[in-house]
């Protein structure tokens, strides 16, 4: 020992720790593109209950019924991806495995999953499928609006704990603007299953369009919100991982859709 070191009797029985440990980061492999594969044909599956119900005998209506299976046919693996999200949280959960959900495009892919999955539990339980299209417009507000209310009731609950775990501050303003959209069309889809019950149809209409409009700006807003996060993330280089970029590109996926899947419709039908 050199003169003029400082003597520390502890230090061989101590260690100092010279690194943490590291949440292992999820790599893709063979079970991930199966585990894809099967929540693309779940989506599939569902979609075939709405589009695929045969020849009606009307041209105009049976291209627009086309549109709408080549419309679903290429939302199906983003539908896909985000239902496959929810077994694998499950699956990492039971395996004591903290690395997904982690990063915040993890939350956007599971928060896509629930909704989707909590969707297609509700319509089964609350009405067949063929019955709402076949329904009157009162019916089938009436009817979207309960699905609605059941299906972002998981996913409020999900944005709030991806609030607790985000510490980013660019993508924590992100998940309270989707917060605060999912809280007011929860409030007010309620209300117009309400109203509905009570025989009050224009009223129930009337809170289903505040609803939906809601719903529809926050989540514009929170669309921006994510395109600025992105960009600032590519420009400090952070480490993310191949399930965050699922979860950003299934995210502005099916944005696109609920954006321009009716002016397609629309299209379609005027040709």
């Amino acid at each position: 020992m050199q003169s003029g070191e400082p003597l520390d009797p502890l230090a061989n029985e101590f260690p100092a720790v010279t690194s943490q440990p590291k949440i292992e980061r999820p790599r893709l492999s063979i079970a991930h593109l199966l585990l894809w594969m099967a929540g693309t044909a779940v989506a599939l599956t569902y979609f075939r209950q709405f589009f695929w119900n045969g020849d009606s005998g009307d041209a105009a209506r049976n291209q627009l019924q086309l549109a709408q299976r080549v419309f679903a046919c290429l939302q199906a693996p983003f539908y896909g991806a985000a239902i496959s999200s929810v077994p694998l949280a499950v699956w990492q959960w039971c395996r004591g495995n903290r690395s997904f959900p982690t990063q915040p495009g993890h939350w956007l892919l599971l928060l896509q999953g629930v909704s989707i999955v909590a969707g297609i539990l509700a319509i089964l339980i609350i009405v067949n499928p063929t019955e709402l299209i076949t329904s009157s417009y009162e019916e089938a507000v009436r009817h979207v609006s309960q699905r609605e209310f059941w299906c972002l009731l998981p996913t409020l609950t999900g944005v709030v704990l991806a609030l607790r775990q985000c510490s980013e501050k660019r993508w924590r303003v992100m998940f309270w603007l989707m917060l605060m959209g999912y809280a007011s069309a929860i409030l007010f889809f309620g209300a117009a299953g309400e109203l509905f019950k009570a025989a009050e149809r224009e009223g129930g209409i009337a809170c289903y369009n505040i609803a939906t409009s809601l719903l529809w700006f926050f989540q514009t807003l929170a669309t921006f919100v994510l395109v600025f996060c992105v960009l600032a993330d590519r420009a400090e280089r952070l480490p993310r991982d191949f399930l965050h970029t699922t979860g950003v590109v299934v995210r502005f996926a099916l944005v696109f859709c609920g954006w321009g899947g009716p002016l397609i419709f629309h299209f379609f039908a005027r040709l």
